[in-house]
């Protein structure tokens, strides 16, 4: 848990040297869900996929995720420059999103099948952005023209929190110069040619002014006929009405969608998606880190950072399921559905007694990329002290008295035992003598 996982590294993540391929984002098969719980006050589960809940908590889910993708960047970038400098910070800063834009926009092109015009896919995949759009701002978006379009921001939690600290400079620093290059970056993952531009930013001089107006184009806007593609796409959503049931967002563009208007299906798909780029934003700013001050450095501020997110992290999970239970228990089951752990590995989670549980690890996706890559140096520190301390820490937010120890570390070579490479969509049966890769003890 919390270990870094990284694309950079790894070539088959580089197309022309721009643009990433689709097929790096495709989302990993969700077992199918058995339950219908509204939330995790009830027993432990051996297993549990994000379709055992509601559509409603899994919305809540993913929104208490939004939240916790961005503090992990907000939580790194000030490690880094309490280290280093807010000079050193911005600059990693800015490199951070130049890479992570297009893995954001690819993930979420991929979970919800976006369709239309290359603006139009830009503002699709805007509104329902794991980092921006409505799952954490108030946010509209129009077509104007096949491919003229403008987002508005009429509520910036991000500007309201700066601001309420005093930190005026930090979120001009955001609105007036990180903003413009990243919105480009995005844009131009749909299409190389494409630009925007501000229409609007901070300070507002009306309380009923938006906070951010955004324009994305394409081409020459004056030629053609920029109506009627625009006027038959007003025509379709308003034909369709507030959807409720989508299955995806390959139709018409509506002005104020928001992830509840997805099937259950296809919100599960984007919890999926979006603790993966959760995972991508932190293995993303270790490597960068790394580049410039070494391995020791990076590890170092790595811990730091989980030692405050283990903490949100419980919270806002707990917030959205309504988790309870002995404290083992309840340690076990917000492991279970954290976006750093269960909902990406293949594990079961078992109480021997009240105070007394284990966590079974049969697939680990971050070994499998290290492995692939020959990061050995990572897979030592992982399997090692690292991540026994992450998962004591994570333990100790739920109750300081909960000892971790571990049962069963993987071999260094694990693709030499086979019978360890279970599928991640596979549902463990209580029979099955495949053995775990790792094997963790919780106990009070």
């Amino acid at each position: 848990m919390g270990a870094p996982v990284s694309p950079l590294p790894h070539s088959e993540h580089i197309a022309d040297g721009t643009v990433f391929p689709l097929t790096t984002a495709k989302c990993p098969p969700i077992r199918p869900g058995e339950l219908d719980l509204e939330d995790y006050s009830g027993p432990l589960q051996r297993q549990i996929s994000p379709l055992d809940f509601t559509k409603d908590t899994l919305v809540s889910m993913n929104k208490e995720l939004g939240t916790l993708y961005i503090l992990q960047d907000g939580l790194w970038f000030g490690r880094v420059s309490e280290k280093w400098g807010e000079k050193v910070a911005w600059e990693r800063e800015s490199r951070l999103w130049e890479v992570h834009s297009k893995y954001n926009a690819f993930f979420h092109v991929e979970a919800l099948n976006i369709q239309g015009t290359p603006v139009e896919k830009c503002l699709k995949a805007q509104q329902i952005n794991a980092g921006y759009g409505s799952l954490l701002y108030d946010t509209e978006v129009e077509l104007v023209a096949p491919n003229v379009g403008i987002v508005t921001n009429n509520k910036c939690t991000t500007v309201d929190f700066f601001l309420n600290r005093g930190q005026d400079l930090t979120i001009y620093k955001i609105c007036w110069t990180i903003d413009q290059p990243l919105f480009l970056i995005m844009a131009q993952c749909f299409d190389p040619g494409m630009k925007c531009m501000p229409l609007k930013l901070i300070p507002r001089i009306k309380d009923d002014e938006p906070y951010c107006k955004w324009v994305f184009w394409l081409g020459d806007v004056k030629t053609g006929d920029p109506h009627s593609y625009a006027a038959d796409m007003n025509k379709a959503a308003e034909a369709e009405g507030t959807p409720s049931d989508l299955e995806d967002y390959s139709g018409p563009l509506h002005p104020r969608l928001e992830i509840g208007n997805f099937c259950k299906e296809t919100v599960a798909r984007m919890l999926v998606q979006s603790s993966r780029l959760y995972r991508l934003i932190d293995g993303q700013w270790h490597s960068i880190v790394q580049e410039l001050y070494g391995d020791d450095a990076a590890w170092e501020l790595q811990e730091k950072v989980w030692e405050i997110a283990l903490g949100y992290n419980s919270r806002n999970i707990s917030r959205a399921l309504k988790v309870e239970g002995s404290p083992v228990e309840k340690c076990l089951k917000l492991l279970q559905v954290n976006p750093v752990f269960g909902l990406l590995y293949n594990c079961t989670f078992e109480l021997e007694s009240p105070d007394v549980g284990v966590v079974n690890n049969y697939r680990c996706t971050t070994r499998d990329y290290f492995e692939r890559v020959g990061g050995d140096v990572n897979l030592s520190r992982i399997c090692g002290d690292t991540e026994q301390r992450l998962l004591q820490k994570f333990a100790s937010t739920i109750d300081p008295g909960i000892k971790v120890t571990t049962r069963k570390m993987p071999a260094r070579d694990r693709r030499a035992d086979p019978k360890q490479l279970v599928g991640l969509a596979e549902r463990i049966s209580p029979g099955d003598e495949r053995e775990p890769v790792c094997q963790w003890e919780f106990k009070l």
